[in-house]
């Protein structure tokens, strides 16, 4: 399904739209996927954020990078691996779209005037909830909103007070 949301954050000096999509999973892009793109592509993200789950099997490589590559967005594209990715080697497809890897990084973008800080943890970094506070700190002094970019929905309980917004 189909799911957007407006949240209001006092410390963006303008909005940002993001878009976010989780376990295509896809054994062929179907009209289920092409509607996820056009309806982002229609919303006119600053950023894409991909968490992981992308390809069934390596032979649909190619098809899914040519669909990511179809994805606007106005400032960056982000990836970070699901359960299934390491298998199928999807790094090298995302990458190959566009997107950049995110898996253990820390990485910042400018959306307009705001400037958003990605966390990145793929399931190899989600042992470490640490790892999230530590960075969400030092990306707090250059960001006014951090992201946390993860296929574990889990990561977010054991974020204590970290400094992450979404």
């Amino acid at each position: 399904g189909r799911a957007s949301a407006g949240l209001v954050l006092e410390c963006l000096p303008e909005p940002v739209r993001l878009s976010h999509l989780s376990d295509l999973q896809t054994d062929g892009i179907g009209p289920a996927a092409l509607a996820a793109r056009d309806a982002s592509n229609a919303f006119g993200p600053h950023l894409v954020v991909f968490t992981g789950d992308i390809v069934n099997h390596p032979s649909l490589r190619a098809e899914v990078r040519d669909y990511l590559k179809s994805w606007k967005r106005l400032s960056g594209a982000y990836f970070v691996e699901g359960d299934v990715d390491s298998r199928e080697d999807a790094a090298e497809t995302v990458v190959a779209a566009g997107f950049i890897v995110a898996d253990g990084k820390m990485l910042s973008a400018k959306a307009g005037r705001s400037r958003v800080g990605i966390i990145g943890m793929g399931p190899a970094d989600s042992y470490d909830p640490s790892l999230v506070g530590m960075q969400a700190e030092r990306l707090s002094r250059t960001t006014d909103v951090r992201v946390l970019a993860t296929h574990r929905p889990d990561v977010y309980f054991a974020l204590g007070k970290a400094d992450v917004q979404l």
